[in-house]
């Protein structure tokens, strides 16, 4: 080997090796022999043969060798894989002559026992925070709520000055506490994909006129006026879900009243092109600073600290609910001239046009999990409404009940593998398309899925997930 290239990867820490088609060791760079004796006791060397290298340790011996076996025979692969007590990222290679046949083959090794350590132990101490939470927000809830109630009927009923403004200062505190409580509880559940988002044909003019008349009486506490720039009288549907979007709307107009300056103006217009409907709520503030915009959707960010209520949670909240519905989410901002926000959606006539008419299917859903089948069973049904779904929750692993509904296509849960291998196995099934759901995934699974056949869609299910899997298998 050259020189060069043999210094190259001495000095690099992957382990580097590669095996000729008579699985005889060629090439082994400092840090694969090292590796080799850290977990053998004992060195390799160019010359030896990988069948019988580890024939100390058989099971570890036959794992190195259907590896190298199966990068021999052509395929390039990534994979991860445990030697003794540590798990190492590996990757496969070809070696081929100037007539493009193949003599060898190279591993890339990696281990990583450390980072998965620690990833499950972010794993866990995640778990245990969002646990504590919620049992936290379980217990002082109560009190909290009753604090809220009695300080405001207390203001109600009293003729004592002094109580007055002691219960409205313990009122406007509680609901500070139960605010952050609220948002700190649905943040949680968006960020673990632990919200149930219904799609459905939504009046976005109606929503904006509700949401309008919400915030008319904060806006006149605050001198702010809200004008509207575009019709709102008449239905134009989005797909979407009404609660949320509503949600979105209020967070993003308080913040504008509550951003801007005094005799300001609050400016709401919409924007149709491409089967997306934009709606655009400008503000006459101080605006943002560009070195903080990049900051504004970061949980607990306050732009302007102790100068305003709430939480510093809205916008993170706003920025994660967007990305769960396909909403698309922008800003623009001029220091002392004020903040535009737009939120995009997605007109409804876009999925009749593409989906309704087009596909007619019998979709089987596989899923132990009754969360993500209600969502699945949602989304399908809205947006290939010619098509029947059924659910099965039971992990049934009966391949003449496949038979029997005889699907055109599966969505499976990544844990219920069993059932990939029979409808692939069966002569009679293994035409139906698969796609299977991850909760999370990197190229190692995406390259398992590959080489199964099957498709593949990572959670959170959305709205552009089940239409960009739907339109890719049709």
């Amino acid at each position: 080997m050259d020189n060069l290239l043999d210094n190259a990867l001495n000095n690099i820490t992957d382990f580097v090796a590669i095996v000729d088609i008579n699985f005889i060791y060629t090439y082994i760079n400092k840090s694969y022999d090292k590796e080799f004796t850290k977990l053998y006791e004992k060195s390799v060397h160019v010359g030896d043969d990988v069948s019988n290298v580890l024939i100390d340790f058989p099971i570890e011996q036959n794992k190195l060798t259907s590896l190298w076996t199966r990068a021999l025979s052509g395929d390039i692969f990534s994979i991860t894989e445990k030697f003794k007590t540590e798990l190492y990222k590996i990757s496969y290679t070809n070696v081929k002559n100037e007539n493009n046949e193949i003599i060898g083959a190279m591993s890339i090794s990696k281990n990583i026992t450390i980072d998965d350590y620690n990833n499950k132990q972010l794993e866990r101490i995640l778990k245990n925070k969002t646990d504590f939470a919620n049992k936290f927000n379980h217990e002082i809830k109560t009190p909290i709520n009753l604090v809220t109630g009695f300080s405001q009927l207390l203001q109600l009923t009293t003729n004592n000055q002094n109580i007055a403004r002691y219960s409205k200062n313990i009122f406007k505190s509680s609901s500070h506490i139960l605010n952050l409580m609220n948002n700190t509880s649905f943040f949680d559940q968006l960020k673990n994909n632990n919200v149930l988002f219904i799609p459905e044909n939504v009046d976005i003019n109606s929503i904006i006129r509700e949401t309008i008349n919400d915030f008319t009486e904060i806006s006149t506490k605050n001198n702010v006026n809200i004008t509207v720039d575009c019709d709102i009288a008449n239905e134009m549907f989005i797909i979407s879900d009404c609660r949320y979007v509503k949600q979105i709307l209020s967070i993003l107009l308080s913040n504008a009243i509550k951003y801007n300056k005094y005799n300001g103006i609050v400016t709401i217009k919409k924007l149709i092109k491409n089967n997306v409907v934009t709606v655009f709520i400008i503000n006459t503030g101080k605006g943002i600073h560009p070195d903080k915009i990049n900051s504004i959707y970061e949980p607990f960010n306050k732009l302007q600290p102790g100068k305003t209520d709430g939480t510093g949670l809205s916008l993170a909240i706003v920025k994660n609910m967007c990305s769960c519905m396909n909403i698309e989410l922008n800003n623009s901002s001029i220091v002392d001239i004020g903040s535009t926000f737009s939120v995009g959606f997605n007109m409804s006539t876009l999925y009749e046009t593409t989906i309704h008419n087009s596909y007619a299917a019998n979709i089987l859903c596989f899923h132990n999990d009754n969360f993500t089948s209600h969502i699945l069973n949602q989304l399908l049904n809205l947006y290939v409404p010619d098509s029947h779904v059924i659910i099965d929750n039971t992990s049934s692993n009966n391949i003449e009940s496949i038979q029997l509904i005889n699907p055109n296509i599966v969505f499976i849960n990544s844990n219920m593998s069993k059932i990939v291998n029979l409808i692939k196995t069966n002569s009679e099934t293994s035409n139906i398309k698969i796609v299977v759901i991850l909760e999370n995934a990197d190229d190692n699974i995406y390259a398992i899925c590959e080489n199964l056949g099957v498709y593949y869609m990572t959670k959170p299910i959305v709205m552009k997930s089940i239409i960009d899997i739907i339109h890719v298998i049709t």
